[in-house]
């Protein structure tokens, strides 16, 4: 009986040995992968994305979305056709300067009620020629275009209210506060993008121009075509019987852009992935609020890098 229970120990022993022994070696061989430190040039965010043409871990995705400020006077849009690999957002009434140039963006952004109702006719004609301008999209907020019979069932059309209602968190939901700029980075991220440059975003609005007066509430009408308007990067941006919001540029820009620096940073979820958000103006209250500062030239030059 004791032989029996030596031999059972010395089997029992080499066993274990046995065991340690695969346990070193496959960890010698097939060792996990290590935790890579952050890069401290990209953030990261921590949310549900969705899974919107998404840029490959470790890979450039860059967009450039341009506001329409006066910082952006004299900028050559058209020389951006030198980089395909970077898409680009543009706003509003901006389309205005486009004509002018022939030159149109990837994307285009219009979340402002009033100036979307008040130029419904233009920004239907955007859509229909979108294929002439190889435009991509539409992020809009007035649902009432979709039910327009030559615009029913658009794929180009992409409506915030819609997208506000999906199930789960997303960097789309629980937006308290609106504006354009904001919520069109908001989408940018949305579709996939990781390196994003903010461009003509000021916020050093003149709140009412000479030009301007009150019609109701904080809806505003141009009287005039103002000669130089000191809120845009070109003084055809307004024309005479424009209807359009009040900047009302603390409680309404500079309040969303804050927002959004809020759930760049802090918003969970079940996904996780590094994206850039730089401003493009030192003198823009985005420095103020927290973006930090890249130069155009800086950024197209990342671009180059095509991986970080």
């Amino acid at each position: 009986m004791e032989k029996i229970m030596k031999r059972r120990i010395q089997i029992a022993g080499v066993i274990v040995v046995s065991v340690v022994i695969v346990v070193n070696v496959f960890f010698l061989f097939y060792r996990l992968p290590e935790k890579k430190e952050e890069t401290k040039q990209f953030q990261v965010m921590k949310f549900n994305m969705g899974d919107i043409d998404r840029a490959p871990e470790g890979k450039l995705k860059s967009i450039i979305i341009f506001g329409n400020g006066p910082s952006l006077r004299g900028f050559d849009f058209n020389a951006l056709k030198k980089y395909p690999r970077i898409d680009t957002l543009g706003m509003n009434l901006a389309f205005r300067y486009w004509q002018k140039i022939n030159w149109w963006p990837t994307y285009y952004a219009n979340f402002d009620v009033v100036v979307g109702r008040d130029h419904k006719t233009e920004i239907v004609d955007l859509i229909k020629n979108a294929r002439k301008h190889k435009m991509k999209k539409f992020f809009l907020r007035d649902a009432k275009l979709n039910q327009m019979e030559e615009l029913k069932n658009n794929r180009l059309l992409d409506f915030l209210e819609d997208r506000r209602r999906q199930k789960g968190t997303h960097i789309l939901k629980n937006i308290n506060m609106i504006s354009t700029g904001a919520i069109a980075v908001r989408y940018a991220l949305f579709y996939g993008y990781n390196h994003i440059l903010l461009l003509g975003i000021d916020m050093n609005y003149v709140e009412m121009i000479k030009e301007a007066e009150s019609v109701k509430g904080i809806v505003l009408k141009i009287n005039e075509t103002p000669k130089n308007n000191p809120n845009y990067f070109f003084d055809g941006y307004q024309q005479k019987g424009d209807l359009y919001n009040k900047p009302n540029t603390d409680t309404a820009h500079v309040a969303s852009f804050n927002e959004l620096l809020r759930d760049w940073k802090g918003r969970t979820g079940n996904k996780t992935i590094h994206a850039a958000i730089y401003n493009g103006n030192p003198k823009s209250k985005l420095a103020e609020i927290g973006y930090p500062y890249l130069s155009y030239d800086d950024f197209v030059a990342q671009c180059d890098m095509r991986t970080y």
